[in-house]
């Protein structure tokens, strides 16, 4: 069985997560690692961090 997550951009200074528009930037990976690379490129590091839970912890793809 494999996981999907909901991995988003954070920032850090008002603790809630990026939106574009109205909408919040979600990105649902089976493998957490490596998506904060895309996520935070080309982004000042002091400001943002990513997050990730367990979206579908029991999914079988």
């Amino acid at each position: 069985m494999c996981a999907l997550y909901a991995v988003s951009r954070i920032d850090n200074q008002t603790g809630r997560p990026h939106r574009i528009g109205a909408t919040v930037s979600i990105l649902f990976p089976r493998v957490p690692e490596g998506v904060a690379d895309p996520l935070l490129h080309n982004r000042d590091l002091q400001r943002w961090r990513t997050d990730a839970h367990a979206f579908l912890p029991q999914i079988q793809f």
